[in-house]
C-alpha cells in the first residue's frame, strides 16, 4: 500500500472518504491488490475544476479501485474546433395516477427543452407513450432506448439526439448488476432492475459517448462502481446524464465515488428535485464529463410540471 500525502490543490481530482468506509466495512475485498491510501488535512478548503467551494471537516482517507483502466484521452489535431454542444437531462416522470398525470405534462416539458434545442437529452421514467409524445413536441430527434425489463419492456432511459448535429455510431445498454450485460439483473436487495443507455457519437469529425443512467436509491455506491467501470470499455470523452436518487453530500454518496474520474459539470445549477411541489428540494439530477469536458454554463429550468426539472449545461469538449 503506497500513502501519499495531498495538499488543496490536489484534493479537486477526488473526494476521499466513500472508498475508505468500503475498506473499513470489507467491501473493499471486490478490489484488487493495487490500493492507494491518501492522507489529507484535519480540515480543507478547496475549489474544484469549475470552482466550486467545499469545506471538509474531519480526517479522510480515499482508497482507489486499481482494477478501473480507463480509456487514454484522445490526441486532438490542432485543426479540429473544440465541440461545442448543450446537453439535458430530465426525469419525466413515469405516471402515477392522479399525482401529475402525464397528460397534464407533456406539452409543458416539451416547450421547455424546445425552446433550448439541447444536442442530446438524457431522459429517466420514460413510458413508450411519455416518450411518444416528447418526440412530436421536439421534431428531429432520434430516440435511443428500451425497457429494463427481460423481454424489453417496462421503464426506460431513454437518449434523445439532434439528427442534424449528431450521428449515433454504436450503442448499446446495461444493467445496474454483478452480470450487467444480463437483461432485467439488478443488484441484491435492489428493489426493482435499473437499465442504462449508451451511445457513441460523431459530430464534425469528433466523436463522444454519453451515458444515461437512473440509479436506484439502494446500493448507489456500487451502481457508481458499475458505471465507471462500464464507461472505461466506451471511447472518450464521456459524458453522463442521469438522476442518481442521490446528493452531492454527504461524503459516502455516488457522486464521491463518480467524482474520482467525472467532473461534475453542472455542480452550480441548483436543486432539481422539487417533489412535485414546484419547490427547490435537493440536487439529484447531474450531468457529468470526462477531464477533457469544460462545462461553459448551466441552468435549471423551473418549468415543465414534473417532479424533477430540467438541467441543461453548454459544454466545450477539447
Amino acid at each position: 500500500m503506497i500513502v501519499v500525502s495531498v495538499d488543496e490543490r490536489d484534493f479537486h481530482t477526488g473526494f476521499i472518504g466513500q472508498h475508505f468506509r468500503s475498506l473499513q466495512s470489507g467491501e473493499a475485498s471486490a478490489y484488487d491488490n493495487n490500493l492507494f491510501l491518501v492522507h489529507h488535512p484535519i480540515v480543507a478548503r478547496c475549489r474544484d475544476r469549475e470552482g466550486t467551494q467545499e469545506w471538509i471537516g474531519g480526517l479522510y482517507e480515499r482508497v482507489f479501485d486499481g482494477s478501473l483502466k480507463l480509456a487514454p484521452i484522445p490526441n486532438t489535431p490542432y485543426n479540429i474546433p473544440n465541440m461545442q454542444l448543450r446537453i439535458a437531462t430530465i426525469n419525466l416522470m413515469a405516471p402515477a395516477g392522479l399525482f401529475l398525470p402525464w397528460g397534464d405534462r407533456a406539452n409543458g416539458l416539451a416547450r421547455a427543452l424546445a425552446g433550448h434545442q439541447p444536442d442530446l437529452i438524457g431522459t429517466q421514467e420514460d413510458t413508450p407513450e411519455s416518450l411518444e409524445d416528447l418526440s412530436r413536441g421536439l421534431p428531429g430527434y432520434g430516440v435511443l432506448g428500451r425497457g429494463r425489463w427481460a423481454d424489453g419492456g417496462g421503464i426506460q432511459c431513454a437518449v434523445l439526439y439532434r439528427q442534424d448535429r449528431l450521428k449515433l455510431g454504436k450503442s448499446g445498454h446495461f444493467w445496474m448488476s454483478e452480470t450487467p450485460d444480463t437483461p432485467g439483473s439488478k443488484l441484491t436487495g435492489m428493489g426493482s432492475a435499473r437499465v442504462a443507455t449508451w451511445g457513441v457519437f460523431h459530430y464534425e469529425g469528433r466523436t463522444l459517448t454519453l451515458l444515461n443512467v437512473h440509479f436506484s436509491h439502494l446500493s448507489r455506491r456500487e451502481q457508481a462502481r458499475i458505471l465507471l467501470r462500464r464507461l472505461s470499455k466506451l471511447p472518450r470523452p464521456w459524458l453522463v446524464t442521469g438522476d442518481f436518487n442521490s446528493t452531492p453530500w454527504p461524503i459516502w454518496s455516488a457522486h464521491r465515488v463518480l467524482s474520482t474520474h467525472l467532473t461534475d459539470l453542472a455542480a452550480d445549477a441548483g436543486s432539481t428535485w422539487n417533489g412535485g411541489l414546484n419547490l427547490p428540494l435537493a440536487r439529484l439530477d447531474w450531468i457529468l464529463g470526462s477531464r477533457e469536458i469544460r462545462g461553459s454554463g448551466s441552468q435549471v429550468l423551473r418549468q415543465g410540471k414534473s417532479d424533477h426539472w430540467p438541467v441543461l449545461v453548454d459544454v466545450n469538449i477539447a
